[in-house]
């Protein structure tokens, strides 16, 4: 078959996806050949980019009220799961070269209140805000009021293997987040029925997918509505943001390379 052929001889059927006709003038098929070309080489300059700017490790001064340990922090933790500071940037400048939409998740982690009344000082203390980069496409809406984001969306995907090991599952989950009447930050997931995805990308972004339901009668409330506090107090601010400190749409960086 044309696949087992592709496989056997990748050198000599590179450009297989490509679409061909025999009535094609070569014109026409080098055009299609540079625009099949194209995505991988923006990628792949946007990640040299990327590398560039970070050979060296960042320096930084930190304000001596700070805590003894926020060093190790930024430089082992800084995004969750043993993220440091120079890997969450490495996602950051590179989403904000290829879209100039990043977003910047400061996320928490999900803990009940017998959990966490259960917990050693130690225990509570190992359990910190972690930031997060969200794709352009994963930010779905917003809204301001003056300058100040007063409600952000999001969507994304996530992955459960609950029905067995070999087969993972995707949940579609819309969140909101929305400051009240009072100024106070809430936090709301929505789910709908499971759909079988064909593939997920980076962040839980949706490359393909089939089944589901697009009806808004299907999306229910997951949980009750969660209102995060800090030192005790409850957050004023979404903390969801553009990295470029603007929600207006600006045309990506490498836009005037993608052009030539």
């Amino acid at each position: 078959s044309a696949a087992r052929n592709h496989d056997s001889h990748p050198d000599v059927n590179k450009n297989l996806l490509l679409p061909f006709s025999p009535r094609m003038a070569p014109e026409h098929y080098e055009f299609f050949k540079k625009e099949g070309e194209l995505p991988g080489l923006v990628s792949s300059y946007a990640k040299v980019l990327t590398g560039g700017l970070l050979r060296k490790q960042p320096q930084y001064t930190l304000p001596e009220s700070l805590p003894a340990d926020t060093k190790d922090w930024l430089e082992k933790d800084f995004g969750g799961e043993s993220t440091s500071f120079v890997s969450f940037l490495s996602a950051a400048i590179l989403e904000e070269l290829t879209t100039s939409r990043c977003w910047v998740l400061v996320d928490f982690p999900s803990i009940s209140v017998e959990a966490w009344d259960a917990m050693t000082d130690a225990e509570r203390a190992s359990h910190r805000p972690y930031c997060v980069v969200l794709p352009a496409e994963q930010v779905i809406n917003w809204r301001t009021r003056g300058k100040k984001l007063v409600k952000v969306t999001t969507r994304a995907y996530e992955e459960s293997w609950a029905e067995g090991a070999h087969h993972p599952s995707y949940e579609d989950v819309v969140t909101d987040y929305y400051l009240d009447n009072t100024g106070g930050l809430c936090v709301q997931r929505y789910t709908r029925e499971t759909i079988e995805l064909a593939a997920v990308g980076p962040g839980g972004s949706l490359q393909r997918a089939e089944g589901g339901s697009s009806d808004r009668k299907d999306w229910k409330p997951s949980g009750a509505v969660v209102t995060p506090t800090m030192h005790g107090k409850r957050l004023d601010r979404i903390p969801l943001f553009p990295l470029s400190g603007s929600v207006e749409v600006e045309e990506p960086i490498l836009q005037v390379l993608i052009d030539r």
